[in-house]
């Protein structure tokens, strides 16, 4: 990576000129790792991107390109992340290039141990030109950042720094920008080619954007050992209490109700003969600069999705202490990604019942829930959310009881106090909860729990039953609108060209050259079309992800025989980490993979570009209605290819699925209430053919390979 110069403005594209600064230094790994005195610090790493049609014009690049949120790291030279030539991309590196998603690349950061210091993810930025920011701690040990974000929709570009060092001999350096060059993977060892940077760049004038690097003022206090402090007493978490409103802060004042109950591991398992039921999990955050004045923890500061499990006393997510903290806590705590936590859930097997994430939080003040599942055989709650830019704070509730006997206790609410993984075991000193909590009247927020009405079905044979029947995806027929005022939007015709694998007929025979779709995914849920329970007015949809393949890779089909626990994750979360996952492990089976954006509300599309050839002529596809129990809609093993060419245009219908068992359709009582006589769909899914598309090359079988390699690793600690 070389220093990007800009001799001079162009018209065209001003505002995408950019220069690195000259302190600019790179680790070479042919010299030693050079010395570095310097005491433990901050940055703050701003990401500045400057893309727009008219600096970049390029076929893969439309005018509504956005950026993943940047994953940023400071390390010493036993890891590497990435460098120009991608000789030392790692899998992790892969699959942001290709999808933006970051849960492989978290799995290498724990992986890597004791080797990575500070550990950041941004924002996303929904457009091609913004910027997002974070707070990232390093010290001697850990002189070096590297950093990676993907240009969305694009077959694997991306942008970032690699081995940038900091230091400068006993201090650190005050500022350092270093330009964006546009960077793929799509073969094991490359850089965009010459051509591709002439028309995109400018002839080298225009920059992508830039990161720079600011160091934080000395005078405030860095290490653990001054302000992070491992806390005097470390007892169990306390219903707050509230004796009176404070002025600068009455909206922070928080009361924990009376029936807070807590498991202490030391008493046997309390009896609970309660029938399965529903709560409302209300996280309701109360952050702002007047109740919380902090060094940390800016205006702009925003809570991570919570993560909240129902679970038994054989599985622990973390304690007052971070005695039993895992690593996915730690990860959430530093990043708020979830993609290590979710592991930890499917390794906790039958010890887990009900689990959910909740929205990201975009301001101090403001609310997310989700409905979770619960019964007697797991009558605990655990869950966290991280405070978004910090070193690794976090809130939650840990081990909490909801059964009360032969019932479930009707409202339980816990107020929030502070916590930090900086140590093994800490809870943050009680000089900052004197400092941040102003003498522990004013919470960061609190977690209620509202039983739902048992009047309502429960059970899965009461209304989750299997269909009686269980027939692959057929197109839905649209014989004339139904009652224009009440759905009419919702109404939809699949194309007659739709054609689905069987497992029964061998596998088709493909000729035609490699080529491109543009998949768009069209959402049409409205609370007149699908009146149901579960899916309140504010329903959203999760990113949807996508994957062309061959016939031995399967994701899902009509009656959930084959659907993996990637595919079970995000119909309860909406989260693609474990199906991201699969996919590694799947290799040369699958050939592309994209990720959607999310949907809000209902109603509303979001649209890639997916790459297939002839040795991978189907596409799958999930997405999840939000908040529902596990209900998704998608597309399994769709057909492509029609002899020597590609079809035009295919698009499928959506409906209703659940994974409430282990093959499961939405039961015909639900289908007729929430499809109005099944002429009302959810949406569909359209795959238009590019015109001229080029050819382009997969992801080589050897980094597949690799990343497959890394997962098995990963799955079997």
């Amino acid at each position: 990576l070389v220093p990007k110069e800009c001799p001079g403005r162009i018209s065209q594209c001003s505002s995408c000129c950019c220069e690195s600064s000259e302190n600019v230094e790179f680790y070479e790994p042919s010299f030693p790792e050079p010395e570095c005195t310097a005491v433990p610090a901050y940055y703050n790493v701003d990401f500045v991107f400057t893309w727009s049609g008219v600096c970049h014009p390029d076929y893969y690049f439309p005018n509504e390109s956005k950026w993943s949120p940047p994953t940023v790291v400071s390390h010493n030279t036993q890891y590497r992340m990435w460098d120009a030539c991608m000789d030392n991309a790692s899998p992790g590196v892969g699959l942001v290039s290709r999808t933006g998603g970051t849960s492989v690349i978290d799995q290498e950061y724990v992986l890597a141990g004791d080797s990575i210091y500070g550990m950041v993810e941004g924002d996303l930025v929904p457009t091609g030109s913004g910027r997002t920011y974070r707070k990232l701690k390093i010290d001697k040990y850990h002189q070096f950042v590297s950093g990676v974000s993907m240009l969305v929709p694009s077959p694997d570009r991306l942008v970032g720094v690699a081995d940038l060092r900091l230091c400068d001999g006993d201090q650190w350096k005050r500022e350092v920008q270093v330009c964006f060059e546009l960077f793929s993977t799509a073969t094991a060892t490359a850089k965009v080619a010459p051509e591709m940077e002439r028309n995109s760049v400018q002839e080298n004038n225009c920059s992508f954007g830039y990161v720079r690097f600011t160091l934080e003022p000395q005078e405030e206090p860095r290490s653990g050992e001054t302000r992070f402090e491992v806390a005097e007493t470390c007892e169990p978490l306390v219903p707050k209490e509230c004796p009176g409103r404070i002025s600068q802060c009455s909206s922070c004042c928080c009361e924990s109700s009376e029936n807070v109950e807590f498991y202490e591991p030391s008493f046997p398992e309390p009896e609970c003969t309660a029938p399965p039921a529903y709560y409302n999990v209300d996280f309701v955050f109360t952050w702002s600069g007047v109740c919380h004045p902090d060094y940390y923890f800016p205006n702009e500061s925003k809570w991570s999705p919570p993560t909240v499990v129902s679970h038994n006393t054989q599985y622990r997510m973390w304690d007052a202490c971070m005695d039993n903290a895992s690593p996915g806590v730690g990860l959430v705590s530093r990043t708020g990604g979830t993609s290590v936590i979710d592991q930890e859930y499917v390794l906790a097997g039958d010890s887990i019942y009900g689990m959910v994430e909740g929205d990201l939080v975009p301001t101090g003040s403001g609310r997310t829930y989700r409905k979770l599942k619960i019964d007697k055989y797991h009558q605990f709650v655990s869950g966290v959310s991280m405070l978004v830019p910090s070193p690794d704070r976090l809130v939650g509730v840990a081990d909490l009881r909801l059964c009360d006997g032969d019932q479930w206790k009707r409202e339980v609410q816990v107020c929030f106090e502070l916590f930090s993984t900086a140590t093994a075991t800490a809870k943050v000193a009680p000089e900052m909860e004197r400092n941040s909590v102003q003498e522990n009247n004013c919470s960061f927020g609190y977690v209620r729990f509202t039983l739902e009405p048992q009047e309502e079905p429960r059970s899965g044979e009461a209304r989750f039953e299997v269909a009686e029947t269980c027939e692959p995806v057929v197109p839905k027929k649209c014989p004339g609108r139904i009652n224009e005022s009440q759905c009419s939007t919702c109404c939809c015709e699949s194309t007659e060209n739709v054609e689905f694998y069987d497992p029964t007929f061998p596998e088709p025979e493909c000729t035609a050259d490699p080529a491109s779709y543009n998949i768009s995914f069209v959402f049409t849920w409205s609370v007149p079309c699908h009146p149901d329970y579960y899916f309140p007015g504010e329903s959203i949809w999760s990113p949807p992800t996508a994957v062309s393949h061959n016939t031995q890779y399967r994701m899902w089909d009509a009656c959930m025989d084959n659907a993996s626990p990637g595919v079970g994750l995000v119909s309860r979360t909406g989260n693609t980490s474990i199906i991201n996952q699969e996919y590694a492990l799947a290799g040369d089976n699958i050939s592309n993979i994209t990720e959607g954006d999310l949907v809000r509300p209902g109603s509303g599309m979001t649209s890639r570009i997916m790459m297939v050839d002839n040795k991978h002529q189907f596409v799958s596809a999930v997405s999840m209605l939000v908040p529902s129990p596990d209900r998704l809609v998608g597309v399994a093993d769709l057909r492509l290819c029609d002899g020597d060419q590609w079809k035009r245009e295919v698009q499928v219908c959506f409906e209703l699925f659940s994974t409430a068992t282990a093959s499961n359709r939405a039961s015909p009582e639900m289908q007729r209430n929430s499809f109005q006589a099944n002429n009302c769909s959810f949406g569909y899914v359209r795959l238009i053919l590019n015109a001229g598309s080029p050819s382009i090359t997969s992801l080589p079988l050897a980094f597949l390979s690799a990343l497959g390699v890394l997962v098995a690793a990963i799955l079997s600690l």
